[in-house]
């Protein structure tokens, strides 16, 4: 038999399209992939080691969460072109993190012990990593964000928020009596605890399992969105720009 020939990127994406039966699949890995962006990798590599996710899927969930528009708005107009990542930036638009500054206290035990709250800006320079943002989201509720110094000091916030919620899920899915999940599935679960722990505990206990398309009615737009992200996940790895 002779060799088969390489897949295209179009049917590669219609695969995982198929396979995880999503909505669409994207193309995530564009903000990591160029020498100008090559500070953001290095962040995202490191945060995610210390904090126990896979890095691909760190960098999956923060485009998706908003990160490409601070990508695409910080390249330096100065040769070499590289992304500015050390000033200030809102959580809130960037990052998907609408409730960092209220919650900070949950999210204490996995962020370096150096990182601390301010009152205003000027604090950045005396060692504060965020100060609170009042922001309305979606729902026009208000909620308490954040302004972080740098994308490093945002990217630790987002990825203590994700690291909660993964634990949090396996945690829930630990007393349910489920079972080790799947990297699937586990990637699935922990974006849907990202979009909100409440409903998710309660999906995971109605599910009875982990299969991502029981009851996937009931989930509506979190289980589209979590089965996006999945798909684009497993296709940011055949980029293989990330250590996994």
């Amino acid at each position: 038999m002779g060799k088969q020939p390489k897949k295209t990127v179009t049917e590669i994406k219609e695969d995982l399209r198929k396979k995880y039966d999503a909505r669409k699949v994207y193309g995530w890995s564009g903000y990591v992939d160029d020498p100008s962006e090559a500070a953001i990798l290095t962040l995202m590599e490191d945060i995610s080691a210390d904090l126990g996710i896979i890095p691909s899927y760190f960098n999956t969930i923060a485009v998706g969460e908003g990160l490409n528009l601070f990508v695409d708005d910080n390249y330096d107009p100065k040769p070499p072109h590289h992304v500015i990542i050390d000033q200030p930036l809102s959580g809130f638009n960037v990052l998907g993190t609408d409730d960092f500054g209220s919650e900070f206290p949950r999210y204490k035990k996995y962020l370096p012990k150096t990182y601390n709250e301010g009152k205003t800006k000027a604090d950045f320079k005396t060692g504060a990593e965020f100060i609170q943002e009042v922001r309305t989201n979606e729902l026009g509720k208000k909620t308490i964000s954040g302004i972080f110094k740098d994308l490093e000091s945002a990217l630790w916030a987002f990825g203590a928020t994700l690291a909660h919620r993964q634990n949090l899920f396996l945690s829930h899915a630990s007393s349910f009596a489920y079972g080790t999940p799947t990297e699937d599935q586990q990637a699935y679960w922990t974006y849907v605890y990202y979009q909100g722990e409440g409903n998710a505990k309660r999906w995971l206990k109605a599910n009875k399992g982990f299969d991502i398309t029981t009851n996937k009615s009931s989930r509506g737009q979190v289980h589209i969105l979590a089965t996006e992200r999945l798909a684009t996940w497993r296709y940011v790895q055949t980029k293989k720009i990330f250590s996994k």
